[in-house]
């Protein structure tokens, strides 16, 4: 038997948004890259809606970004004090 899955439930019939339920849900520890549930609105005005999905989008793109860079940062400073301690002992 073959399920299908409503707009508000994950995968299985199961609710959104909780700790086995959909992919994405922000249940990681802190630091982790997750997103939140795709967001559920009117579709009455498309040019409006897609608008609002570009703009989600676009700030979830914006936070990846931040996320990455400052991984990162901690990283290369971490990799510095390696070489540095290397070159002095």
């Amino acid at each position: 038997m073959t399920r299908v899955s409503q707009p508000e439930k994950g995968p299985g019939g199961g609710p959104t948004g909780r700790a086995g339920g959909v992919a994405g849900a922000r249940t990681g520890r802190r630091g982790d890259l997750t997103s939140g549930p795709f967001p559920h609105g009117d579709w009455g005005e498309p040019a409006a809606r897609l608008d609002e999905l570009y703009r989600r989008v676009e700030a979830e793109a914006l936070r990846t970004v931040e996320w990455y860079l400052t991984d990162r940062r901690w990283k290369r400073s971490a990799a510095r004090a390696l070489r540095l301690g290397s070159v002095l002992g």
